[in-house]
């Protein structure tokens, strides 16, 4: 049975493991529990995620994959290239005690995203920002738009034009934009600071 409401699961999402030591170079920031737990929630209500198949590229700790499984998808695949994050996700997965059906449904794919060639309904994703590479999150549109018909990513707040160039692109549709602040924790080398918040959005996208 799928949480009662948005609050309950971001506190369910509240209790998974996250990144102990996080990648720089593929920018391994985390998404907070009430983000996530917002963003998969307005794909709910949006008939985006209840028995959906579903793509989590660049998975990471698999807080959107747990989410959309949580919130009775069909099939979630966890895609990520890092083997730490494929053993992290297990390990949550295991951690919320899930039934045997549910974890049925997850399917854990050690690829790079270019490789993944599943068709799934949705792609809920939190790509690289680009500070360390421009338009690192370019590959993880390029195999949303291939993979999905709704997609659901996380931008800089002024990639927004850039993003719906891309989307018209490939013949996808921006439909909602929600933008609001990520929290980056001192969580690498080059942090000067123990927490900062930047303004991100979360695009809906549909193929026309």
């Amino acid at each position: 049975m799928a949480p009662s409401s948005k609050a309950r699961l971001a506190v369910i999402l509240s209790q998974l493991k996250s990144f102990e030591l996080p990648n720089p170079s593929a920018e391994q920031y985390q998404t907070e529990s009430e983000n996530a737990a917002a963003i998969c929630w307005s794909a709910y209500m949006n008939g985006d995620i209840k028995d959906k198949k579903i793509a989590d590229l660049g998975a990471g700790n698999g807080i959107f994959g747990i989410a959309c499984l949580l919130l009775d998808a069909k099939t979630v695949y966890f895609v990520d290239n890092d083997p730490a994050c494929i053993k992290l996700i297990k390990e949550n997965l295991n951690s919320l005690e899930l039934k045997l059906a549910e974890k049925k449904k997850a399917v854990l794919l050690k690829m790079d995203i270019s490789e993944f060639h599943q068709k799934a309904d949705t792609a809920v994703q939190n790509p690289p920002f680009g500070v360390q590479k421009a338009h690192a999150d370019l590959p993880f549109l390029e195999a949303a738009f291939k993979s999905a018909d709704t997609i659901y990513s996380i931008h800089m707040a002024e990639s927004r034009d850039w993003v719906q160039a891309r989307a018209k692109e490939h013949s996808f549709k921006l439909t909602n934009c929600a933008e609001f602040p990520f929290l980056l924790k001192k969580s690498m080398s080059h942090h000067t600071k123990d927490k900062v918040y930047t303004q991100v959005i979360c695009v809906r996208m549909v193929r026309i």
